[in-house]
């Protein structure tokens, strides 16, 4: 046994230096030939949407996040690892600023109008469908329902 003063009540404790017990390791179960089976097909019916996600979005952004770091020309396929310079230019430019700040704008005015046609277009639906309900919203329902339908759409791009 060893001791050791403790520093904060000048008292001594007693420990022991022993080396850590390990377990001893589980025999592993055996996996019936059925088993496998099931997991392999599982594996085949997962891998379509993995592969899927990897393509279509893990690959775009990580691609997108290493074009944010170099000066890409798209026409000739040539890149230039500059680093932070385009990060330094479009928020350190005034020249840049507004462009920026424009597009956030337009970004915004996208995040709004999918819901809003979203919402729209379940209410032309619910208006379209009023034949049916028509002993329950009678009020809401108007006549001409098929002419609103048809010519909103050109009303709005």
């Amino acid at each position: 046994m060893e001791t050791v003063e403790s520093l904060d009540k000048g008292e001594q404790t007693e420990f022991s230096v022993c080396p850590p017990v390990r377990k001893k390791k589980q025999p592993r179960k055996k996996v019936s030939r059925l088993e496998r089976k099931e997991h392999l097909i599982a594996f085949l019916f997962i891998l379509p949407p993995v592969v899927g996600f990897l393509i279509f979005t893990a690959m775009p952004i990580v691609c997108t996040f290493l074009y944010s770091f170099q000066d890409y020309k798209v026409l000739t396929g040539e890149a230039e690892w500059i680093g932070f310079e385009n990060f330094a230019k479009l928020f350190g430019n005034v020249l840049y600023a507004p462009l920026f700040w424009r597009s956030v704008g337009n970004t915004f005015i996208f995040l709004l109008s999918v819901p809003l046609s979203m919402i729209l277009g379940l209410i032309l639906a619910l208006l379209d469908g009023c034949s049916s309900l028509e002993h329950r919203i009678r009020s809401f329902c108007p006549r001409r329902t098929h002419t609103l339908k048809f010519s909103l759409p050109h009303l709005f791009p």
